[in-house]
């Protein structure tokens, strides 16, 4: 029963039964025992294997949220750049546009008269 239970997973109870039947001997709660360490050394050995990687995985995910801080660093700093140069441009522009309209004034042809 022992054995079946083990290989369905149902460990607690089944060991638990081993353990504490009055009809248990040495032989069998030693190889019960023995089943059940070996069982806990898969199962230390597969958390750490699997704490080693969820450490690769946030390594990572650190590494992944740093590229993300600076490009979006760097991003805000174009757009602070974008607009620095967008009021640069307007105020040449009003300039460029006050010029032209003193320009053309000065320009204009006079009238002759055909006298």
């Amino acid at each position: 029963m022992w054995l079946d239970a083990f290989e369905q997973g149902d460990i607690p109870g089944a060991y638990w039964a081993v353990l504490t039947h009055p009809a248990t001997d040495r032989p069998l709660v030693q190889e019960v025992f023995g089943e059940v360490h070996m069982l806990f050394h898969l199962v230390g050995s597969s958390n750490r294997l699997n704490f080693s990687w969820l450490q690769k995985l946030q390594r990572e995910l650190d590494e992944r949220d740093a590229k993300i801080a600076n490009q979006e660093a760097r991003l805000l700093g174009a757009a602070k750049e974008r607009s620095v140069l967008l009021r640069r441009l307007r105020r040449w522009s009003k300039r460029l546009s006050g010029w032209r309209h003193v320009k053309t004034a000065s320009v204009e042809p006079k009238k002759r008269s055909l006298r």
